[in-house]
């Protein structure tokens, strides 16, 4: 493991690490007190935090003021509005996607692409400006699809199913979701028209990203057709 703090020049310094390492070679948890002091510097009172620690540790125990954006620990019950507002705080951790496990699973993935406006403590990217992150707007859909699932309510499973892929209709996990809620309603080939966008975007994805969702939804497929088979 690579301290950030110790990153030799080799690596091209601390602030060059995330490029190569991630989770706890970037990201201890410890840029809490440096980025309280931004936010009192720049006079900041409204902003977003996708936090690698949280909800280990929240920023608000450290009096920032910022709203908490869906990362795979706090789960995917945040809201996010249309537009975020900036400034934007992100970890290195869950800007490169390394808690999701794919590009196409990292609602923060279009922020890779962008220069941060500043780096707190080698660990912490901040991005100034107005964004959509639709993405991360449509995980609290998909979750309340599958609890809605869960307890019998499939109407409004359906409609969140819906609502996620109108958000975003690149989220392969909305897609998935919309596919099983179709299908429980014995709207089959409407739910094969989702499976199969969801298994496009799952050939798009890293190779050892890629069989879970396949196979998933593969054996959802194969559910379909023996269905049409027995009803012929």
């Amino acid at each position: 493991m690579v301290s950030p703090q110790f990153a030799n020049e080799a690596w091209g310094g601390p602030s060059q690490t995330h490029r190569f390492l991630t989770d706890s070679n970037v990201d201890w948890g410890q840029q809490l007190i440096a980025v309280k002091a931004y936010v009192d510097q720049h006079h900041i009172h409204d902003c977003r935090f996708a936090y690698f620690v949280a909800m280990a540790i929240l920023p608000g125990d450290y009096g920032i003021p910022c709203k908490l954006l869906p990362t795979a620990d706090t789960g995917a019950d945040i809201e996010v509005p249309p537009v975020v507002h900036g400034p934007v705080f992100i970890s290195y951790s869950d800007l490169y996607g390394y808690e999701f496990g794919s590009e196409k699973l990292n609602p923060y993935q279009e922020f890779v692409a962008l220069e941060p406006d500043a780096v707190i403590q080698d660990g912490v990217a901040v991005f100034n400006g107005d964004y959509s992150i639709p993405m991360a707007r449509a995980m609290k859909h998909v979750s309340n699809a599958w609890r809605l699932r869960q307890n019998k309510d499939f109407a409004g499973a359906l409609q969140n199913a819906e609502t996620a892929v109108s958000i975003d209709p690149e989220f392969i996990d909305a897609q998935r979701a919309l596919g099983r809620m179709l299908q429980d309603q014995g709207r089959n080939a409407e739910a094969a028209i989702h499976y199969n966008q969801a298994l496009a975007i799952a050939r798009t994805m890293e190779p050892s990203a890629q069989k879970e969702p396949a196979n998933w939804i593969n054996e959802r497929l194969a559910e379909i057709s023996k269905s049409a088979a027995q009803v012929k």
